[in-house]
C-alpha cells in the first residue's frame, strides 16, 4: 500500500486524499479533486491540512497487530475444527474416513478464513481506516 497521499478536500471529522505518484503528479495541471481514487483518512494528530499538501498515511498500529495476530491464529482454528470435522463430514457423506479424506477436510477449512478474509476486504473496504501520521 503506498504511504504518500495528497491531501484533495479537508473536512471536520474526515480528511479526502488521494494517492501521490511523483510521475501522475508533477505533471498534473488539474485539481486534485479530478483524481478518481479518493480515500478519506482521519486526522488524530490534529495537524493543520489544506489542499494539496502531501502527507504519510498509515492505518493504526494497533489495528495491523490485531490482524497480524488473527492472521496466525484463525487459520490454526480452522484447520483444527476441519479435523475433527472430518468425522461428521465423512458419515454425511457416505465415504470411508481415510487420512487423505481427513487431510483434505483441512485443507478445505484452512481455505475458509482466506476467502472470507477476501470476501470482507472488497465489500468493506471502510474497515480498513488511514490515519494521517505525518506532513512531508
Amino acid at each position: 500500500m503506498r504511504k504518500i497521499f495528497k491531501v484533495s478536500k479537508v473536512t471536520e471529522n474526515n480528511v479526502d486524499i488521494i494517492p501521490y505518484d511523483e510521475n501522475a503528479c508533477s505533471t498534473c495541471s488539474g485539481s486534485c479533486s479530478s483524481c478518481r481514487v479518493v480515500l478519506q483518512a482521519k486526522n488524530p494528530k490534529g495537524f493543520e491540512l489544506k489542499p494539496g499538501m502531501t502527507v504519510k498515511a498509515n492505518v493504526s498500529t494497533a489495528f495491523q497487530s490485531f490482524c497480524n495476530v488473527l492472521a496466525l491464529v484463525v487459520p490454526i482454528l480452522c484447520a483444527v475444527a476441519g479435523f475433527f470435522a472430518a468425522s461428521p463430514l465423512a458419515a454425511l457423506f457416505n465415504v470411508e474416513k481415510t487420512e487423505a479424506f481427513t487431510a483434505g477436510i483441512v485443507l478445505a477449512f484452512l481455505f475458509v478464513p482466506a476467502l472470507v478474509i477476501f470476501i470482507i476486504t472488497r465489500k468493506r473496504s471502510e474497515l480498513i481506516e488511514l490515519q494521517i501520521t505525518e506532513i512531508i
